[in-house]
């Protein structure tokens, strides 16, 4: 394990400094609030709409269906303190979000959505490099 972490890290660490070469400023949010759910879930909907997903039909919104229902995952979850919306943003402009639940032993990823408009960067690549050296850091 010990091997795989170091390798993980390190490649990581060089695709996060290859997002900082371009000048942009990073920066991670993290909603774990239960009165903040709703409006994240809200941010979530909008970026997603902006999409292909929005342009199919399936785009989760807070009016509809897949809406109500991540608003109410995420709002449980939030009362015991196990719901996390992580944004992350490039010079203050939200690129990605993961929603995401916890328990002391497990973090379950269940949804993400990118802004396409924001494409410099493989978004998959630059989300989780990012994403990933937030949670090892808070973890090291």
């Amino acid at each position: 394990m010990g091997y795989a972490f170091k390798a993980i890290s390190k490649n990581l660490a060089s695709r996060f400094r290859k997002v900082q070469d371009a000048g942009l400023a990073i920066r991670i949010g993290q909603v774990t609030k239960l009165e903040e759910m709703k409006v994240a879930i809200t941010r979530f909907g909008i970026m997603e709409m902006m999409g292909w997903k929005g342009t199919g039909g399936t785009a989760v919104h807070s009016d509809n269906v897949q809406g109500h229902f991540y608003i109410d995952v995420m709002r449980n979850f939030a009362k015991r303190g196990k719901a996390s919306i992580y944004e992350l943003y490039f010079n203050d402009i939200l690129v990605a979000m993961q929603l995401c639940i916890a328990s002391p032993n497990m973090l379950i990823l269940l949804k993400t959505t990118y802004n396409e408009s924001q494409s410099s960067f493989p978004r998959s690549v630059c989300y989780f490099t990012c994403f990933w050296r937030s949670i090892l850091q808070q973890n090291a």
